[in-house]
C-alpha cells in the first residue's frame, strides 16, 4: 500500500515539516529541529499545500492522522 506522502509526492523533509507543524511546533521551533531556518520551514509549508490542495492547518493535520490509520492497520 502507498502512503499518503509517496500519492502526493513529498519530499521526507517536506513530511517532517509537516508532522511537527500538525503537532503545534511554530516554524521557529520546526526550523531549530531539523536545522533550518524558519523562512525554508515556512516554505516547505507552502509547498506542501500546492502539492496536496489542502490550504487549512485543519485539512492538513487530517492528513497526518488518515497517514497514521493507514500505517497503523
Amino acid at each position: 500500500m502507498s502512503s499518503i506522502r509517496d500519492f502526493y509526492n513529498l519530499s521526507l523533509r517536506e513530511w517532517e515539516c509537516l508532522s511537527l507543524w500538525a503537532q503545534g511546533f511554530t516554524a521557529k521551533t520546526i526550523a531549530i529541529e531539523l536545522g533550518v531556518s524558519p523562512r525554508t520551514v515556512e516554505s516547505y509549508i507552502e509547498k506542501i499545500k500546492d502539492k496536496t490542495g489542502l490550504f487549512s492547518k485543519r485539512a492538513l493535520v487530517e492528513l497526518i492522522h488518515k497517514e497514521k490509520l493507514i500505517n497503523d492497520d
